[in-house]
C-alpha cells in the first residue's frame, strides 16, 4: 500500500513540475550554455590579446622535450675533394693541373699541408693541433683539413707517425684555383679571392698592396674575400702568383650579381598565417635589412620607415633609379598598403635598413667588400633579418667565396639570419 502511495506521489510531481525546469535539472551546470537556437553551444569567453598570449604561454611547458637519438657516424671513404677532382692519397697524386700549377715542396714555401685523419675526430684533430702547433685554415672534408704548419717544430714524418693519422701532404697550387681559371684567365676581369684566416693584423691591407703588385689595376681585402681587377694581359700573372702566395685560400672568377623577383606573401604562405593569427603577426618592432639596387624613400608604402646604407655599394646613392628593384623588394617585405590596400607586404609595421648596391649612371649592380661585413653591419644595426634577393649570373651550384662568408657568418653570430632568392630559372 505504501509503495503504491509512493509511485502515485512520483507521477504528481511529474506532470506538475514545468518541463523548462525539468530540462535545467537534466542538463550539466558546466559549461554554461545558451537558450533558444543555440542550445548545446559553448560560449567562448572574450579574451584580449595580451591574456590569449599568457594563456598560451601558460601551456608551453605542454610540448613535448625534445630528444637526442645517437646515430653512428659514417665510416671514413679516405677520399678527399678538391674542385679540380677527387683522389685517396694513399692510392694517387691527386688531380692532375699542369706543371705550371705544380710546386714541389709547397708546404716550405707556404706552411699549408693536408692532414687527413683516419675518420672525423675533432678532439684528435685539437691534441694534435696543439702538441704539434699547427694551426687549422680550412676544412676539407669530413676527415681533411688544411693546416698551416710551425716550420721550425712539425714536420710531416712527426705528424704521420701519430696514431689516428691517415697522410700529411702537399696542396698544390692549382687545387687553390677554380679549373675554369686554368684554361681561360684572361676571361676573367675580376678575381674573388678568400685569404687564410690567419693573417695578423695589417696583414690584409698588406695581401691587397701585393695583388696589385702581382698585376692587378686594383684590389681591396678584408678578413673574408679580396677582389682584385686585372687586365687581360696581366691575367695569368696575377692568378700564378695568387696560386703560389701562402695567404691564399682559393681563388675564383667573379661573376656580376643579378637581382631576383619575388612573390613572398602568397608563395610563402604569410597570407593565411596573418589572417589565421589570433595575435599580432605584422613586424612591429622588428628591423629588417634588405640588399638590393636601391631605394625610393617617398614610396607611401614605407615613408619615415627606411635608413638607407650606401657604403657597400658601387656609388654614394641610395637612389632606385634604374629597375626598381630594391623598391620592389621592400615594400613585398614590409609594405603597408597605403599605396594598395590590398597589396600589404610580409612584415607591414617592420622597419627597413636598406643596402643600396646599384651604379646609378649605368646600372651595373654590385657589392664593394665581403658579405661578411655588409651582414655584421646590419646586425649592428639591430636587424635579425636579412634579405638577399639576388644571386650570380654563372657559377651556379657551386661553393663560392660569397657562400663561404655566410656560413661562416652563420656560425660566428647567432642574432642575425640572412635568406636568399632562389633565382629566376626555375628548374634549369
Amino acid at each position: 500500500m505504501r509503495s503504491r502511495a509512493w509511485l502515485v506521489g512520483v507521477l504528481f510531481l511529474l506532470v506538475s513540475t514545468p518541463l523548462a525546469m525539468a530540462s535545467e535539472a537534466l542538463l550539466p551546470s558546466s559549461p554554461s550554455l545558451v537558450n533558444g537556437d543555440d542550445l548545446g553551444k559553448q560560449i567562448e569567453p572574450s579574451l584580449t590579446e595580451q591574456e590569449r598570449l599568457e594563456l598560451a604561454s601558460d601551456h608551453w611547458h605542454l610540448l613535448p622535450e625534445a630528444q637526442k637519438v645517437l646515430v653512428d657516424l659514417k665510416p671514413s671513404t679516405g677520399i678527399i675533394h678538391f674542385a679540380s677532382g677527387s683522389f685517396d692519397p694513399l692510392l694517387g697524386d691527386g688531380p692532375e693541373v699542369g706543371q705550371e700549377w705544380m710546386r714541389k715542396n709547397d708546404a716550405s714555401f707556404t706552411g699549408m699541408a693536408i692532414l687527413q685523419l683516419e675518420e672525423a675526430n675533432g678532439v684528435l684533430l685539437n691534441q694534435l693541433s696543439e702538441h704539434h702547433n699547427f694551426a687549422v685554415l680550412d676544412v676539407l672534408h669530413d676527415e681533411a683539413w688544411l693546416i698551416r704548419l710551425d716550420g721550425a717544430t712539425t714536420s710531416f714524418d712527426a705528424l704521420e707517425a701519430e696514431e689516428g693519422v691517415r697522410w700529411v701532404g702537399h696542396q698544390q697550387p692549382g687545387w687553390r684555383v677554380e679549373p675554369s681559371l686554368l684554361q681561360q684567365p684572361a676571361g676573367t676581369p675580376v678575381f674573388n679571392v678568400v685569404p687564410t684566416p690567419d693573417l695578423a693584423l695589417g696583414g690584409y691591407g698588406t695581401l691587397a698592396t701585393d695583388i696589385v703588385r702581382y698585376g692587378a689595376t686594383e684590389a681591396t681585402c678584408d678578413a673574408w674575400m679580396c677582389s682584385a681587377a686585372v687586365e687581360p694581359q696581366h691575367a695569368r700573372t696575377l692568378l700564378h702568383h695568387l696560386a703560389h702566395d701562402g695567404r691564399v685560400l682559393w681563388i675564383e672568377p667573379a661573376f656580376e650579381l643579378r637581382v631576383h623577383n619575388t612573390l613572398a606573401w602568397s608563395i610563402a604562405g604569410v597570407q593565411n598565417v596573418a589572417n589565421n593569427a589570433t595575435f599580432t603577426l605584422n613586424g612591429s618592432g622588428e628591423m629588417i635589412a634588405i640588399a638590393d639596387t636601391g631605394i625610393d624613400q617617398n614610396h607611401p608604402d614605407l615613408v619615415g620607415r627606411v635608413s638607407p646604407k650606401t657604403q657597400f655599394g658601387l656609388d654614394p646613392s641610395a637612389a632606385d633609379s634604374n629597375t626598381g628593384h630594391g623598391t620592389h623588394i621592400a615594400v613585398t617585405v614590409l609594405g603597408n598598403g597605403t599605396g594598395d590596400t590590398d597589396a600589404r607586404g610580409v612584415a607591414p609595421a617592420a622597419t627597413l635598413v636598406m643596402y643600396a648596391l646599384e651604379h646609378d649612371p649605368t646600372g651595373v649592380f654590385g657589392r664593394i667588400g665581403s658579405i661578411y661585413d655588409m651582414l655584421r653591419d646590419a646586425e649592428q644595426m639591430t636587424a635579425r633579418l636579412s634579405v638577399n634577393a639576388w644571386g650570380l649570373n654563372g657559377n651556379y651550384g657551386q661553393y663560392t667565396a660569397d657562400a663561404r662568408s655566410v656560413d661562416i657568418f652563420v656560425h660566428d653570430r647567432k642574432d642575425l639570419t640572412p635568406v636568399f632568392s632562389v633565382g629566376d630559372n626555375g628548374g634549369q
